[in-house]
C-alpha cells in the first residue's frame, strides 16, 4: 500500500562527515512511518541508524553505493514516535565528502511491501 505524505521532518546538507546527525524540526504522530532519503557525493554504505528517542528499529531499504554517488532509503515505523528536537543519526561507512538527507512522515504504509522486494538492497 502506498503511503500518504504528511510532512517533512528534516531536510539538509552535510559536508565531510562520517554520519548525518539530523535534528528533527517537526513531531510525527504515533503509528505513522518515517522515510529517510540519503544521497552521498561518493559511493558509500549506511551503518546502523539510530535516534535519540531510543527503542526504534530502522530498515535499510536501498543501500546503493555502487556508483560515483550513493543513494540510500531507510524506513521505520517507530515504536516511540519521533518528536521535534530528536536526533536521527545515519552513519556513513567510510565517511563522505558531501551529501544531503530528507526525512518525511507518511501514513498508511505497509512496512514489508511498500518498496518492491526486487528493488531492496540495491548494490548488495
Amino acid at each position: 500500500m502506498a503511503g500518504t505524505f504528511v510532512q517533512v521532518l528534516f531536510a539538509g546538507q552535510q559536508v565531510s562527515s562520517s554520519s548525518y546527525a539530523n535534528v528533527l524540526t517537526a513531531s510525527m504522530a504515533a503509528g505513522n512511518f518515517a522515510l529517510i532519503f540519503v544521497e552521498t557525493a561518493n559511493a558509500r554504505t549506511i551503518g546502523a541508524v539510530s535516534d535519540s528517542r531510543g527503542g526504534n528499529t530502522y530498515q535499510i531499504d536501498v543501500d546503493d553505493g555502487s556508483g560515483a554517488n550513493g543513494t540510500h532509503i531507510i524506513s521505520t515505523k517507530p515504536a516511540n514516535a519521533l518528536q521535534s528536537g530528536d536526533t536521527v543519526t545515519v552513519p556513513i561507512v567510510g565517511g563522505m565528502s558531501s551529501g544531503a538527507v530528507i526525512i518525511i512522515e507518511v501514513t498508511s504504509l505497509d512496512p514489508v511491501t511498500w518498496f518492491r522486494s526486487e528493488e531492496r538492497r540495491v548494490g548488495k
